[in-house]
């Protein structure tokens, strides 16, 4: 898979791109995907592309980025501004997702 990236070379003063991974276990996904809706909804946002994928769960590893049981992972690209207000709206719905993740039990 050696795509071409060019597209992503994108700069700007004005804003920029980001991109966020929240983990949640499996039975959980679909009550993730609605909270998720809602934050999108509720703050405008500029979700330009979402991905979710399937994770085994993972009891092996020390440093494991995903959950002991199954879980799915939600890939989350935005495009985002760059000024004081605008980065501090970004942290405070960013703070909702990672919130919400948590208390389904993810990462």
């Amino acid at each position: 898979m050696n795509r071409d990236l060019g597209f992503l070379a994108y700069s700007s003063g004005k804003d920029t791109d980001i991109l966020q991974e929240y983990f949640v276990p499996a039975e959980r996904l679909t009550a993730f995907i609605d909270e998720l809706r809602e934050v999108v909804e509720e703050n405008r946002l500029n979700l330009l592309n979402a991905t979710i994928r399937y994770v085994p769960g993972n009891n092996e590893s020390v440093l494991s980025y995903s959950t002991p049981e199954a879980s799915f992972g939600v890939v989350l690209y935005f495009n985002v501004g760059l000024s004081d207000k605008e980065q501090a709206e970004t942290a405070r719905w960013t703070r909702a997702l990672i919130d919400s993740a948590i208390e389904m039990g993810g990462t």
